[in-house]
């Protein structure tokens, strides 16, 4: 008899329709109600039944000659492993499920799925073209001299310090500066940090500039310049405002620190003069490189597919269409151990007598500027592409392209293309027609053969990074800005005309300055610049970068006919929808979905507009919770969690960023951690085994650091890296608290894993550990009357959230926390403390305060942000307030999602949604309403989409629950006792005592 339920969403290794599987997948459905009426008991997945065909043809008639896994009894609908037969290499596979209920009711077969077994080995071989590079051109100082203290020979200075001041007036208008100094230095324009050098050796070799928006006036500009060791010591400054120009000569003052008196600088050289000479920008932008070879076709296709890869970043084409709208592919990996391939479909276009197969190839992550410190090449200098193009003919044969020396090369419109310092495309150097068949390439160049590297070749295992919607279309505001509305990362599409040499640069922000430009400062050497240049109309749509932004400004003379905003992310399913009776709540929930959007771009990354973007794994940890009920995270993290491997320290050490560069390979407490606990806010979001057993023996080598590390079981060493309570409000706390907090949070987490998995001895094991670190946490940090060293909220919420203390000092600890949040009346707590506070403090009965602090829309709190027109999180607390303005802006991103984590307490109690079992099998619905008089949210779990909708009534709550099929619901209520609700559609009151 017909069923209740039906299998949808059916996936291979999560992906839907994948095109390059390794090996045997595992397979998964979604059961849905089969009709609209309440399901009841019924709805309960019993048995499922497989069947897999080597063609859709076959699998119609029900021939399953890969596998047939007969009924299964079984309520599992994930990570089911196929145990068929495997397609051979590049050879497809078609399946379809059929579901049993409790009632006998049966489905059906689902509409087909399929994935593809990957190509064996990688035939092709790696081109690019080697030519120069470009050279950094020479910064234009001319005008400016070298000065120094006249207290000394500046050409062979002593190691120290000094000071350079010049006063100047300002129309009103954002002044730009250009500053090097030897060996390191910084800028403030009337005490507010500006400017800084990028570190490392030979700084001075790598000038900064910055855009400043000042107001109308007179403004004082202090140069700090450190020599770090004896020898030649000195600044060059230009400071330029419209047409005018002030620079660095014997009028600038000069002072050593400590001491009042300003005194006349002594020139010390003019620019392009000995020891210094001409000064290169520092940038290296090289084109990006055109490939192409053209293709005879032997006649009808029946199919074609197209499989590549880069070290580098690419686009690829066949006769001028794009093969995929993929952005970044193939994506971010550390290049040295592991590199993804694509595999695309292209029998569409694969037609006639011949065609053109062409790519594009730009630096990346590979060779291009990542992080901060104007850095790049980290992995290379050469560029490679390769692809194999298989093409089977409707009379059987089949024929083999790979990249090979038949491929030509040349550049063309792409000026350059880089993540940080933006794209250039000038149309008049855009050789017409290179994409399609019959172009004359006879003067290209022959390619360049060979990768600086071997690596592995693997599947790309998750969601490709597209094209966001909603489109954001602009509003024009003064001096010629626009505004998107909505703080974004992501890439505007632009179309213009003009004539040859006319240009339009766009120019990208988050935030205005106080006069209405646009502030810039905070991108420190991210450049975030677009630009076209054109030779009649055109349109501009950048493939290899993106920016962090919601302002633009257009410059240039060019005529803009269209611009338009597209976000950019790795995020394909958006999976929670939150709605409440305030207004100011549901703003705050669209700003953290925005900000993880923003974010989730190949890895987690801190913020998507300075010089940095990288794989930060504190923010990670403390944000994950989140992030499972904001979208589908499950493969992105899968993914992110092998780069955390292959960037693990020999000694067992995580590192601070996934991949690892440019900052450090030792993470230290709350970042290291994170090895730990995405895995397991994986496993209790999705159920996922697989990603415990996938990270198990790394974590294990991790556990095994922290024991050698420690003094102990559980005290800290003397010495150890530690962030601390990153960018807390009123100071840290006491580093080992967070190092002895985290280590027993993670030997705790490690005896569940170890039970998950069946490793019963080393469960036990850790669970000694964990009490081991417990009593040592008590006897070190916590006094007799409750006190935890430090006395500050962050170490309270530490040791209450992991359960490191017992009582009495448990509930002593509690008391003195809670008396602590009220004296206060605001939080004080970074990145470690914040995720937990409000979740402690809803755990020992003071749900009152943790609304308190939830709904503060003053400094500091998540609503005042929110209150002054925030659309995404910001990285600090103070990143800008009425009374300051702007924070540090080396270190003030808009659009960072650490403080967004309190998104899960907003699931969790507001709406009161929460796993009982991994994966949503069973779960809690326990709202705590608070001052809300209403809220609702839909979250489409990997078990099926609940819905839980709650109303203030006089008498209390009325709660409308949406159980989905082969699970059940714990509804807990205030006035009434607990109900364990089935798959349905359920209603219930409470009445408040």
């Amino acid at each position: 008899m017909p069923g209740s339920l039906r299998p949808t969403l059916l996936r291979a290794n999560l992906l839907v329709d994948p095109l390059a599987i390794a090996g045997a997948p595992e397979l998964s459905w979604m059961p849905e109600a089969a009709g609209p009426t309440v399901l009841g008991a019924v709805a309960v997945q019993t048995h499922y039944r497989v069947g897999a065909s080597s063609s859709l043809d076959k699998l119609h008639a029900g021939d399953f000659d890969l596998w047939d896994s007969g009924f299964i009894r079984s309520e599992a609908c994930s990570a089911i492993e196929f145990l068929g037969d495997i397609p051979k290499p590049g050879q497809d596979a078609w399946w379809v499920v059929r579901l049993i209920d409790a009632d006998g009711g049966d489905s059906g077969w689902s509409d087909p799925a399929m994935w593809s077994e990957r190509l064996e080995g990688w035939p092709c071989k790696w081109i690019g073209n080697d030519a120069a590079r470009g050279d950094d051109g020479e910064v234009s100082f001319d005008g400016a001299s070298w000065i120094w203290h006249p207290d000394e020979p500046a050409k062979n200075a002593k190691a120290g310090t000094c000071d350079f001041r010049v006063t100047f007036e300002s129309t009103g208008s954002a002044v730009d500066l250009l500053v090097s100094g030897d060996d390191h230095y910084t800028v403030e324009i009337d005490g507010n940090s500006v400017l800084a050098d990028p570190g490392g050796a030979d700084a001075w070799k790598k000038p900064q500039e910055a855009s400043v928006p000042l107001k109308a006036g007179r403004h004082a500009a202090v140069f700090t310049v450190k020599n770090g060791a004896d020898g030649p010591a000195g600044l060059i400054a230009k400071i330029t405002e419209g047409d005018r120009q002030i620079v660095s000569g014997p009028d600038w003052e000069a002072k050593r620190p400590g001491s009042d008196e300003w005194t006349k600088a002594n020139k010390v050289a003019d620019y392009g003069d000995a020891p210094w000479g001409k000064i290169k920008s520092g940038l290296v932008l090289p084109p990006p490189r055109l490939l192409r070879r053209e293709i005879y076709l032997r006649g009808p296709v029946k199919r074609a597919r197209l499989t590549a890869s880069a070290f580098g970043i690419y686009t690829v084409s066949i006769d001028g269409q794009e093969v995929s709208d993929e952005f970044f592919a193939p994506g971010w990996t550390d290049y040295t151990k592991r590199l993804h391939f694509r595999t695309y479909d292209v029998t569409e276009q694969v037609d006639g007598d011949s065609c053109c197969l062409s790519a594009i190839l730009a630096d990346g992550w590979y060779s291009g500027y990542v992080g901060f410190g104007n850095h790049r090449d980290h992995y290379g200098t050469e560029l490679r592409f390769g692809c194999v193009l298989d093409i089977e003919y409707e009379d059987g044969s089949s024929q083999q392209v790979i990249t090979d020396e038949d491929w030509r090369t040349s550049t063309g419109g792409l000026q350059y293309a880089d993540f940080l310092m933006g794209e250039k495309f000038d149309t008049s150097f855009e050789p017409a027609g290179w994409k399609e068949a019959g172009f004359d390439a006879a003067d290209w160049s022959q390619v360049d053969i060979g990768a600086e590297f071997e690596t592995s070749m693997e599947p790309y295992p998750m969601a490709p990074c597209r094209l966001a919607k909603p489109v954001l279309k602009a509003k024009a505001i003064g001096k010629n800005i626009l505004d998107f509305g909505q703080n974004t990362a992501g890439v505007a599409i632009v179309s213009a005309s003009g004539p040859k040499g006319a240009s339009v640069k766009l120019r990208h922000a988050e935030v205005l300055a106080e006069d209405g430009s646009l502030y810039t400062t905070n991108l420190r050497s991210a450049v975030a610049e677009d630009t076209l240049v054109l030779d009649g109309a055109a349109t501009f749509a950048p493939r290899f970068t993106f920016h962090g932004f919601r302002y633009i400004e257009p410059v240039g003379e060019a005529k803009i006919s269209d611009i338009e905003v597209h976000a950019v992310s790795n995020l394909s399913r958006l999976t929670g929808q939150f709605s409440c009776s305030d207004e100011r709540l549901n703003q705050l929930w669209s700003n953290i979905v925005w900000t993880q959007l923003m974010n989730f771009i190949e890895v987690p990354t801190d913020c998507p507009q300075r010089d940095e973007r990288l794989g930060w794994t504190g923010d990670a940890q403390v944000f994950a919770g989140t992030a499972t009920y904001a979208a589908d995270v499950q493969t992105f993290f899968r993914k992110w969690l092998v780069d955390m491997v292959d960037a693990q320290r020999e000694d067992g050490q995580y590192p601070m960023v996934a991949p690892v560069k440019v900052a450090g390979n030792d993470g230290g407490p709350g970042w290291a951690d994170a090895g730990i606990i995405v895995p397991w806010a994986m496993y209790q979001a999705y159920g996922d085994h697989k990603v415990l057993e996938q990270q198990y023996d790394s974590m294990e080598k991790f556990m095994g650091f922290l024991r050698g590390r420690s003094e102990e079981a559980g005290a800290a060493p003397e010495k150890f890296h530690c962030f601390g309570d990153w960018v807390s409000v009123e100071g840290d706390i006491p580093h080992d608290v967070i190092y002895t907090a985290f280590y027993g949070h993670c030997a705790d987490l490690m005896s569940k894993i170890s039970g998950v998995l069946g490793k019963e001895d080393k469960a036990a094991s850790y669970a000694e550990l964990y009490s081991s670190i417990r009593s040592v946490f008590q006897r070190e940090y916590v006094e007799a009357d409750g006190t935890i060293k430090g006395d500050r909220q962050c170490s309270y919420v530490l040791a209450l959230s992991f359960g490191m203390l017992d009582d009495p000092l448990k509930s002593k600890a509690e008391a003195r926390f809670a008396d602590e949040v009220e004296k206060k009346g605001h939080l004080t707590t970074g990145f470690l403390g914040t995720r937990d506070l409000p979740r402690v403090l809803r755990d020992i009965g003071r749900t009152d305060l943790a609304y308190k602090l939830l709904m503060r829309d003053e400094y500091p709190g998540w609503l005042f942000p929110v209150k002054h027109g925030a659309t995404s999180i910001w990285e600090r607390w103070n990143g800008w307030t009425p009374e300051n303005g702007y924070a540090d802006p080396g270190m003030n991103s808009f659009a960072h999602y650490a403080f967004g984590a309190v998104g899960q307490f907003m699931w969790e109690t507001v709406i009161g949604l929460s796993p009982l079992e991994p994966g949503y099998k069973r779960f809690l619905v326990a709202p705590e309403p608070g001052p809300l008089e209403h809220a609702e949210g839909v979250f489409d779990s990997i078990a099926g989409q609940i819905r839980v909708a709650w109303k203030a009534t006089g008498a209390g709550v009325g709660l409308d629950v949406t159980v989905p099929p082969s699970t059940e619901a714990v509804i807990r209520l205030p006035g009434r006792p607990e109900v364990v609700a089935g798959p349905g559609r359920h209603s219930f009151d409470s009445r408040v005592t």
